[in-house]
């Protein structure tokens, strides 16, 4: 698929301690950028010390052990940095809109930066997906009883 880009573009993904925006921290983040030309110039990707034990089912997720991240830079070290790679750029993330931007919004702000969204898309795969191949009861029904759900969103016909 050809893209056509005004600016920037930063793919990125996190991986964190748990699953909770404003508490969570960032154990892992990869991102990639490319260019307007549509052209990949440079990735980033650290494991980061998040200052915080790695809970058990995030653990088991992204296979990330406490022990992996002992010694690995605390984000507050590669803030600035990373604040700077992405310049002014939109962004790229899968479920990015409800967990991977936030959380990186929310670790820059621990360390008294600014990520600055005005201006900014976020184009989101998920959201994509999940509109070209909708997760509704409706869509379901077809699914499951392959026949087309009538007059939904009448309880008993969605019972």
């Amino acid at each position: 698929m050809k893209l056509n880009l005004k600016k920037n573009l930063i793919a990125i993904d996190i991986e964190t301690t748990g699953l909770s925006v404003d508490s969570d921290r960032i154990v892992q983040i990869a991102v990639i950028k490319i260019n307007a030309n549509g052209k990949v110039s440079e990735e980033k990707s650290t494991l980061v010390d998040p200052e915080m034990p790695i809970s058990s089912e995030a653990a088991k997720v992204h296979k990330i052990t406490n022990e992996m991240i002992i010694g690995k830079p605390k984000f507050k070290q590669i803030a600035k940095s990373m604040l700077e790679f992405i310049g002014d750029a939109d962004f790229l993330a899968y479920n990015g809109r409800k967990f991977d931007i936030p959380i990186l919004i929310r670790e820059f702000e621990r360390v008294g930066l600014n990520l600055n969204m005005a201006g900014r898309d976020i184009i989101d795969p998920q959201a994509i997906f999940f509109k070209m191949e909708p997760r509704n009861l409706k869509s379901a029904y077809k699914f499951y009883c392959k026949k087309e759900l009538v007059d939904n969103h009448n309880a008993i016909n969605d019972t």
